[in-house]
């Protein structure tokens, strides 16, 4: 049986992959990210899963909110993760690690407190990967549908579709040369890996946070190729990103069959996006949100400074700014689990079950 626990870790993504084989039971991580107080939401829910050892650890790309907490997981799992998958940065290269930490140090220095802690983060992850997991152990996979292996997934067909191998080996040699912004998020998104896992007839792909502009170019890769994806369920790129959402990229992702669902991590804000759910309503595919997007909850940023322009007592003004809307999280699903048993039968778990007027869970209310 295969599980992928899509983890509600705010606007992030955290990823556990459960396989139950004939080997055993196996496990893998997809990216990470602190949430709630809670450090590391992916290591207290392996532990909570008695995961012993994991089959492999995979960083998509070097945004914090892929890879902020997974130097915890690396520490609690020392000398027990086989295998680390690794957006292409070229750490084969002689010295590229010493080089890279080099580099980052001196940003360091030039940074402010906010910006150092991520440098200061991403450095501990390299090192504590070459420490216990090892260099021969480090692998760059690029896509469009290059088969991976990781210990203990006999029977599923793992695939990394993104980023394609155009892209090997450029990032160091920007930071390098000085023409690399490490802190924007577009600069690290393009580097992106996305995955597809096929098992009992049934695909599930996750997307990372691949640009449109990636997709573009994979399915002119898949054209070429002659591969269609046939998505039962995406966790959509980008956290529902309007732009990484189009409409040509959802097709591309999906299969064209009714009652395919997309799930997606994000904190609700920015993301997902109002059009993105409006594209999945009208192809009729079901959305599984991990917090409720704005859109959905009618919220709306209002400016209350503005009414003390208008000679209005003050207790009133300051009582109106009592009542403005936070930017707290709001959960919608929470954590989401997509499960595919031994004879192919799909389901979608739940930590929440709220109920969402775009999966078509009020359409009783229009009968008669």
């Amino acid at each position: 049986m295969l599980h992928i626990h899509i983890l509600n870790v705010g606007q992030g993504d955290s990823i556990i992959i459960q396989y139950e084989g004939e080997e055993g039971p196996a496990f893998g991580v997809i990216d990470s990210n602190t949430f709630g107080g809670d450090p590391c939401p992916a290591l207290t829910r392996l532990r909570s899963l008695g995961a012993e050892r994991l089959s492999f650890v995979a960083l998509t790309h070097p945004d914090s909110d892929h890879y902020s907490g997974l130097s915890h997981i690396l520490k609690y799992y020392k000398d027990r993760i086989s295998t680390f998958y690794c957006f292409p940065f070229g750490i084969h290269l002689q010295g590229r690690l010493r080089k890279f930490a080099t580099i980052y140090r001196q940003l360091y220095v030039d940074s402010d407190p906010s910006i150092r802690k991520r440098y200061k983060e991403l450095i501990q992850i390299l090192y504590l990967v070459k420490q216990y997991i090892g260099l021969e152990n480090w692998e760059e996979p690029t896509g469009g549908f290059t088969p991976i292996a990781p210990k203990g997934f006999k029977g599923v067909d793992i695939r990394v579709l993104l980023p394609l191998p155009n892209l090997k080996g450029r990032y160091f040699d920007m930071i390098e040369a000085g023409s690399y912004d490490v802190t924007a998020s577009n600069e690290n998104n393009r580097l992106s890996m996305a995955f597809s896992f096929k098992y009992k007839g049934k695909q599930i792909i996750l997307g990372g946070d691949c640009q449109e502009k990636r997709w573009f170019e994979h399915k002119r890769f898949c054209s070429r190729a002659d591969i269609t994806l046939l998505g039962n369920s995406v966790k959509l790129p980008h956290h529902g990103a309007d732009k990484d959402n189009s409409v040509d990229v959802i097709s591309h992702l999906f299969d064209n069959d009714d009652h395919r669902s997309a799930i997606i991590s994000a904190g609700g804000g920015s993301h997902p996006a109002k059009g993105t759910l409006l594209r999945l309503e009208e192809k009729k595919f079901s959305p599984y949100c991990t917090n409720l997007s704005k859109y959905c909850s009618n919220i709306r940023d209002v400016d209350f400074s503005l009414s003390a322009k208008h000679d209005l007592n003050p207790r009133l003004v300051r009582f109106l700014e009592s009542c403005k809307v936070s930017n707290k999280i709001r959960p919608c699903q929470g954590d989401i689990t997509i499960s595919i048993n031994g004879k192919g039968h799909f389901a979608i778990d739940r930590q929440y079950e709220n109920s969402c007027p775009r999966r078509g869970d009020f359409e009783f209310l229009r009968a008669g």
